[in-house]
């Protein structure tokens, strides 16, 4: 079968890890670029019959019933289990690389359509993340849609209502956070260990098969270039997965996005950001329904509730500011945040509850989110500003979006970058303007001088800061989701 013509603009990845690197894997499933004819190579979900000798073979929508287990190893111990895993080799329809929210929502809405789906995650289990675990109205009709919001409600998170802006000269801002078209709500305080987790069972039982302590390798190409699967690595060894798509989630620093020849390099400014959770102590009075947000020299600082009675610390920090503080992460934090008086008299008598975690760079750049047989959602796409506050919401509406391209795309037997096209003008038209302007507030949060000029002028017209919050938001129609599929 010849390979597909490129479309003008795409861009196609290199052809490196193809599937013809060893031909011995090649002896059950010779791929072609063509999603039917790959269907039909692949099979039922489990392991290649070259591999699996025996495995019984399964009925259902392509071959195998929505959320059969696949035929991976118990985890073992000793040369034995190692050697078992090693060469083994699984096929399914969708491979998602990432456990996150928009990874999870793609995954979820993919196997809730029929479609065999692995989920890849390179944790062991709950973990924390950078993040403002700012969940926005706009993210909780999407967390109903993929089955969390119930199991979200019940974690107890903080209620948030009002957002309050300061300078390092003392000057104050603050506003009513944007609500739904219901009037239901302002935000969430929710930590992404638990929301994080909530969203993966969800996808597990829709059907998403999910493998935990299993981190992205390499991609697998077929012979026109055309990603078709993945190496991952588990803790057992190697397992080589066929798939018709693969789907990217992996975050800023995505594995996937290198591997496929996407990853841009960040330049300029750069910056670095860390998270803390600290005990709800006296130094926090007066923060219950809020978020706060305190700009300094260099960067700026949120702090909000979440669970638990924790409270979620997070700064955006300059690099070439952080090297200058020295010292670790909590330390670097500290330091910048008292260019803040504001922030300063928060944090002085702060007991953390947990080690920070961090990141560094803030910024990543892509070329594309998508080419031949590969899709990217959430950061792994496209980095949010943290300053927008959306940054889940447009997570996991970008893998709802992917899902969609992704259903439509392995219907029709097209998934070259032409037959995903639709997922980068869903981009372009919904996600593009409020992150665009979300980036140009956040610069203006770094020039805390300018910023601290603005604000009077902002608290005599209150109309003004709402609609720039507002601008910030992905948007909401009637109180639902404009081109959003609903399948249950």
């Amino acid at each position: 079968m010849p390979c597909p013509a490129r479309h003008p603009g795409e861009r196609s990845t290199p052809a490196s890890h193809s599937l013809l690197e060893h031909p011995g894997d090649l002896a059950a499933t010779a791929l072609q670029p063509h999603v039917p004819a790959r269907r039909a190579a692949l099979g039922a979900a489990g392991l290649s019959p070259s591999r699996a000798e025996g495995s019984a073979a399964r009925s259902g929508p392509h071959g195998s019933p929505r959320g059969a287990p696949l035929s991976v190893p118990a985890g073992g111990s000793g040369p034995g289990a190692e050697r078992r895993l090693v060469s083994q080799r699984l096929a399914t329809d969708v491979l998602v690389v990432g456990g996150g929210p928009a990874g999870s929502a793609a995954a979820g809405e993919l196997a809730a359509r029929g479609h065999r789906v692995l989920l890849a995650e390179a944790s062991r289990g709950p973990r924390h993340r950078v993040c403002g675990e700012f969940l926005s109205a706009e993210a909780l009709p999407l967390l109903e849609q993929l089955g969390a919001l119930p199991a979200a409600w019940v974690a107890a998170p903080a209620l948030l209502e009002r957002a309050v802006f300061t300078t390092p000269s003392g000057r104050k801002l603050e506003v009513k956070l944007p609500e739904l078209p219901s009037g239901a709500g302002g935000a969430l305080g929710l930590s992404r260990r638990l929301l994080d987790e909530t969203l993966l069972k969800a996808a597990a039982l829709r059907g998403v098969q999910v493998l935990r302590n299993t981190r992205f390798v390499a991609l697998r190409r077929d012979a026109c270039g055309t990603a078709a699967g993945a190496t991952l690595r588990t803790a057992e060894g190697t397992l080589a997965v066929d798939a018709a798509l693969v789907i990217g989630a992996d975050g800023r620093n995505s594995a996937v996005a290198r591997d496929a020849g996407l990853d841009r390099p960040a330049r300029g400014n750069l910056h670095c950001a860390i998270k803390v959770h600290f005990d709800a102590g006296a130094g926090f009075d007066g923060l219950e329904r809020r978020v706060e947000i305190h700009l300094f020299p260099g960067g700026y600082v949120g702090m909000q509730p979440v669970e638990g009675g924790r409270i979620n610390v997070s700064a955006v920090i300059e690099a070439r500011l952080a090297r200058r503080l020295g010292g670790g992460s909590l330390a670097i934090l500290m330091r910048a945040a008292s260019g803040n008086p504001a922030a300063r008299l928060r944090l002085r008598e702060a007991r953390p509850a947990g080690a920070p975690v961090s990141l560094y760079p803030l910024e990543r750049r892509r070329w594309a989110s998508l080419s031949d047989g590969l899709l990217l959602v959430g950061d792994a796409a496209e980095v949010v500003p943290p300053f927008s506050g959306d940054g889940i919401a447009a997570a996991l509406y970008s893998g709802i979006l992917a899902a969609r391209t992704a259903h439509t795309a392995l219907e029709t037997g097209d998934v070259t970058a032409g037959g995903l096209s639709g997922y980068r003008e869903w981009r372009r038209r919904q996600l593009a303007p409020p992150l665009a302007v979300s980036g140009l507030l956040e610069h203006l949060l770094y020039r805390p001088t300018l910023a601290g000029a603005l604000l009077p002028v902002l608290q005599r017209t209150p109309a003004v800061p709402q609609f720039l919050l507002r601008s910030t938001r992905l948007q909401l129609r009637g109180g639902t989701w404009p081109d959003t599929p609903r399948h249950r």
